[in-house]
């Protein structure tokens, strides 16, 4: 799921269930190699390797890092027995923040990754968080603003990316790589099976759709293109739905008031809708009920469902 407003992209369109193949992932010798340092940007410097050929649990992140009732929560992340290879960087003082992230996430684009889910700045969630909670390494602690964080996939030789980048408070680039292999790969489903699921079980999560914090403090007004990047295919799918009236129920979490969260969770579900619309395609209803619906088992799970009328 998509939380805080950051992106999922992709060839394919994140949605909803996330299933596992039926069968463990047989590589060759080389894609077996595969290494963090492979990645590095020119003249980092490493400042830790980590490296396990034993079975842990893993836990893969794809939504933003953030604390409520002063418990970790992370709304959306599969925990998953796996492999891990792992390498921290210091990069060199004279290349740009932005120039490192896009390199960094070039290289893994070039070896066949695709992206799942990517945040920047303070719609990652906090930095302390993710440094000593999720990385382990206090060096990783920078200003909110300053934080970029990707998770990708490579189905083809069934490895996992989690790339995480933070300039510290003294200009100081700091860059930590996950490669994770799973005993079982997950399968992320198309915005084809979305509409597939919706007309076969009546509802459906779509990821990647809910608002950012910057829409939230009020600092934009509408969806911004990293939403709008993963709702042009899903827009495509269920305009086929033609005839059908479909709710679309933003469900929404946080500190604020439950007054404020369904007043919010109103106006995005009617961005979403605006966003799914077409000429000849279905009804679409916004609904937003902010945290007063929660699902069994999801209770304090923000997210943006897709629901069949009758």
């Amino acid at each position: 799921m998509w939380v805080n407003g950051c992106r999922v992209l992709a060839t394919l369109a994140v949605v909803g269930a996330v299933f596992c193949t039926q069968t463990p992932i047989a590589l060759g010798q080389e894609e077996q190699d595969l290494s963090p340092s492979t990645f590095a940007f020119p003249d980092s410097q490493s400042v830790r390797t980590q490296e396990s050929d034993a079975l842990e649990t893993y836990e893969f992140i794809l939504s933003p890092v953030e604390t409520a009732a002063r418990e970790l929560q992370i709304d959306e992340s599969l925990r998953l027995p796996a492999q891990l290879k792992r390498e921290t960087w210091q990069l060199p003082g004279n290349a740009t923040f932005a120039e490192i992230r896009d390199y960094l996430r070039q290289q893994l684009r070039a070896a066949g990754f695709v992206t799942l889910f990517e945040c920047e700045g303070r719609d990652c969630g906090r930095s302390s968080l993710w440094a000593n909670k999720i990385w382990n390494l206090a060096l990783l602690y920078g200003p909110n603003t300053s934080q970029f964080y990707v998770a990708m996939h490579n189905e083809e030789i069934g490895v996992l990316a989690a790339l995480y980048l933070v300039q510290r408070g003294n200009r100081r680039i700091y860059a930590n790589l996950d490669l994770i292999r799973p005993t079982q790969m997950p399968r992320f489903e198309s915005a084809r099976q979305l509409v597939a699921q919706l007309r076969e079980v009546g509802w459906v999560r779509l990821s990647g759709a809910l608002p950012s914090t910057s829409w939230m403090r009020g600092l934009r007004n509408d969806v911004g293109n990293e939403v709008r990047d993963v709702l042009t295919p899903v827009a495509e799918q269920v305009s086929k739905l033609a005839g059908e009236r479909i709710y679309v129920v933003c469900h929404l979490y946080g500190p604020e008031s439950s007054n404020e969260l369904v007043e919010a969770s109103g106006r995005w579900a009617e961005l979403i809708a605006a966003e799914l619309e077409s000429e000849d395609g279905p009804e679409l209803m916004p609904f937003g009920v902010g945290p007063l619906s929660p699902r069994l088992g999801q209770s304090g799970g923000s997210r943006v469902e897709l629901v069949l009328g009758e």
